[in-house]
């Protein structure tokens, strides 16, 4: 066995490394939503009711919608283990942490240099933010993997390998199909880095047409067949979003500071570098990267993918999310290894000072945090709602039911979202009790969620869950208080 082979072999004992950090008290902490449960319900549909969408789960925005390559990735796994949405979540952090395996190979094609590309994914691996966001049982975090194949296609292109522009123009088409934005944000990316290097598409115009023709074809193709049997819904809803008749906006100085601010955040979760710290490195970056740049246009491409993003997120003058900036994992990642290789060559033990305090400090916030679901940004409003509680108290409606027919109720944040806990009374419960709720039975239990806003839910509870029958029973698991109702 070749030296270089050896190396990547022992380079790749990263990936069982990465999926292990990634199911760090998983099954118990696995956030199985409204949402989960409203996706879940489709893939439901998809796999058991063979009925197909075109569509995926909507945006922010009312009337436009993601693509669904999410479901039918995800209809796999849900196939294999039943409907199991830890073993669905399982197979999904798989393919998050076969990232490491194209990091690699992507960074030793854009730098060709082995230390740089070992950083790379070391700091992949331990990645807190990356750890967080391979947790999410929903379509943004796909960005990740499919954002490191689309960089890896463009650089093997730009270096002479001119047909890889084609599946670089069909994985475009996929990173807009789990995230709607990605269209828009790859779009500026991959057009500004193929300007740097406009000779070699100019060398290569059949192909690039080839490519363009296939990303946009697969892009829009489910869309457009979306739009013709629903009265051009989400073309309407683009021209109101463009025209500014739809959406929410901020002022030009308020998007600068709120985007700005996540930016640094979210580069500080991805490095485990404190925020403050990173203030001072993202300049240092920067500028090291726009010297390089005028050296080798390959440095060009880093500051295009890690920056673009925030100045578009500005221009837009929306409120951003967290789940926004996803796209910029790699490039902040390379962007860190590349820092750190400067340094390298400067003195390899500080180097390795750097890299060791590093994935020390994003072993604390993993161990620090997950335990407690903090600094977790999709579950930030419900941190202490955990999946093995929702299970036990499946199990105990059950039990307390003792083979009746039971109706059920749920108050969840978001509000009167049932769809999780339809899910899971349909996937747990009539899988081990062999039946599911009956909505014309004399019993009911509602599953009540604490909720930080303590008068809402008292005049809730007080207004309307009081009238609904005689309170028979009442039990509490975690943050969940169920009452058995006899509503005749």
């Amino acid at each position: 066995m070749k030296l270089r082979n050896k190396y990547i072999f022992l380079l790749l004992l990263f990936i069982p490394v990465a999926f292990m950090l990634r199911i760090y008290f998983l099954p118990s902490h696995l956030f199985f939503g409204p949402e989960q449960g409203r996706d879940f319900l489709v893939i439901k549909d998809i796999v058991v009711n063979h009925k197909f969408t075109l569509i995926g789960p909507k945006t922010d925005i009312d009337g436009i919608f993601h693509g669904p390559l999410f479901y039918y990735l995800s209809a796999i796994p849900f196939l294999i283990f039943h409907g199991d949405p830890f073993l669905v979540l399982l197979f999904l952090i798989l393919f998050h942490s076969l990232t490491v395996f194209v990091l690699y190979f992507l960074s030793e094609e854009l730098f060709s240099d082995k230390f740089l590309s070992s950083v790379s994914i070391v700091l992949f691996t331990f990645s807190y933010g990356a750890i967080v966001d391979s947790r999410w049982l929903s379509n943004p975090p796909m960005t990740i993997p499919l954002s490191a194949l689309l960089y890896f296609f463009l650089i093997k292109f730009i270096k002479g390998k001119k047909y890889y522009l084609i599946p670089a123009g069909i994985t475009y088409a996929l990173l807009g199909q789990v995230e709607f934005l990605n269209y828009f944000f790859f779009a500026f990316v991959t057009f500004f880095s193929l300007v740097i290097y406009k000779g070699r598409v100019l060398k290569n115009k059949f192909v690039a047409l080839i490519s363009f023709i296939f990303a946009v074809f697969f892009s829009w193709i489910n869309f457009l067949l979306f739009d013709l049997r629903h009265d051009f819904l989400i073309t309407k809803s683009l021209t109101g979003l463009l025209k500014g008749s739809s959406g929410y906006y901020i002022s030009l100085k308020e998007s600068l500071v709120s985007s700005t601010k996540l930016f640094i955040d979210t580069f500080s979760l991805y490095s485990g570098i404190p925020s403050l710290l990173v203030m001072v490195i993202l300049p240092i970056i920067f500028l090291s990267l726009v010297y390089m740049s005028f050296k080798n246009k390959k440095y060009g491409l880093i500051l295009i993918w890690l920056f673009i993003p925030l100045f578009l997120l500005i221009l837009l003058k929306h409120q951003v999310l967290r789940h926004f900036y996803i796209l910029i994992t790699i490039p902040a990642i390379l962007s860190l290894s590349f820092l750190i290789s400067s340094i390298r060559k400067k003195s390899l033990f500080l180097s390795l000072i750097i890299i060791l305090l590093i994935i020390v400090r994003n072993l604390t916030l993993l161990e620090s945090n997950l335990p407690h679901n903090r600094n977790v940004y999709f579950q930030s409003t419900q941190p202490e709602l955990l999946y093995k509680d929702q299970l036990s108290v499946i199990d105990n409606i059950y039990k307390n039911a003792a083979g009746r027919k039971f109706t059920f109720q749920s108050y969840t944040i978001p509000y009167w979202m049932q769809e999780g806990w339809e899910y899971l009374f349909w996937f747990y419960g009539n899988k081990k009790y062999g039946y599911i709720p009956d909505k014309e039975a004399d019993i009911m239990y509602v599953i009540i969620q604490d909720d930080t806003n303590k008068s809402f839910q008292n005049n809730w509870i007080e207004n309307t869950e009081s009238k609904w029958g005689r309170l028979n029973n009442k039990f509490r698991q975690g943050i969940l208080t169920v009452e058995e109702r006899i509503l005749r």
